[in-house]
């Protein structure tokens, strides 16, 4: 089902470039504007605010400030009334990043995540070039989990059948960590292999504990694919839920291979057991 000598030849790809970022980012000597990650979470407290923080990237220095103008998509379907941001970042001068600040406010958020979808559309330096990619930032409502609970070693088992062997690290202790360690969030993140048996290079793969239910980040890139489109990790159909009192033992669900790169999409389901 799994296109393994694709998957193999993007394991060797992706480790060779993550050896070489500069080479990927100013491949014509010319430098480029872009987004630090593909796509972020910003949780809205159940009836008062949130905040999340975008690194807008160049691969070069300026002596001078560089503005970089951002939009938002019209594919976009977060509500407005919950969330404001400017349109322009401040690259410093001298400095290789800026960030894009989004603020949230509970007013007619959910826990289902909606989408703001942003590009970068012009930067006022004509010496460097501007990235295609969008960014996705998830937003949803979310209830306060005790910062010291669903944190620390766990022993993740698959739990539906293999597609091509495992897709996360069967059997195996991670360590599951929050996302922004000064400032505590129901987010998680845990380092993983993606597809063990044919790729190689761990990746963080995200999920959140929303209000009784466990969300995996939507749009997560695997560092194993079948074609150029990539292959994608995002929210199940039915999320599994959990017990904010009780975290020994808990489920994830999630999509597995989203947009149908190398097979049909279907659901994957992990258990967590507390070491």
């Amino acid at each position: 089902m799994k296109k393994i000598i694709a998957l193999l030849l993007f394991s060797f790809l992706f480790y060779s470039c993550s050896k070489n970022e500069a080479a990927v980012y100013n491949p014509n000597g010319i430098g480029l504007v872009y987004f630090g990650t593909s796509s972020s979470s910003l949780p809205i407290v159940l009836d008062g605010e949130g905040q999340v923080n975008i690194s807008i990237n160049s691969s070069s220095l300026s002596s001078v400030d560089r503005t970089v103008t951002i939009e938002i998509l019209e594919s976009s379907t977060a509500d407005p009334l919950n969330y404001s941001m400017p349109t322009t970042v401040v690259i410093p001068a001298n400095e290789y990043s800026g960030t894009l600040t989004i603020n949230g406010v509970d007013e007619t958020a959910e826990t289902t995540p909606e989408l703001i979808i942003l590009r970068i559309v012009s930067v006022n330096d004509d010496t460097v070039s501007i990235s295609e990619a969008n960014h996705e930032v998830s937003v949803f409502q979310s209830c306060p989990v005790d910062p010291t609970k669903f944190i620390g070693n766990y022993l993740i088992e698959e739990m539906t059948p293999f597609v091509d062997g495992p897709t996360l690290s069967h059997n195996t202790v991670i360590e599951l960590k929050h996302v922004v360690p000064a400032s505590p969030t129901t987010e998680r993140v845990f380092s993983t292999k993606n597809y063990p048996n044919y790729c190689n290079p761990d990746r963080n793969f995200f999920f959140n504990l929303l209000c009784g239910n466990v969300i995996v980040r939507a749009n997560q890139p695997s560092t194993c694919q079948c074609t150029a489109a990539g292959l994608f990790f995002g929210p199940a159909t039915t999320p599994e839920t959990f017990d904010a009192e009780d975290d020994s033992v808990f489920f994830m669900t999630f999509t597995n291979d989203v947009t149908g790169d190398c097979g049909p999409a279907v659901q994957t389901t992990y258990k967590f057991t507390k070491q």
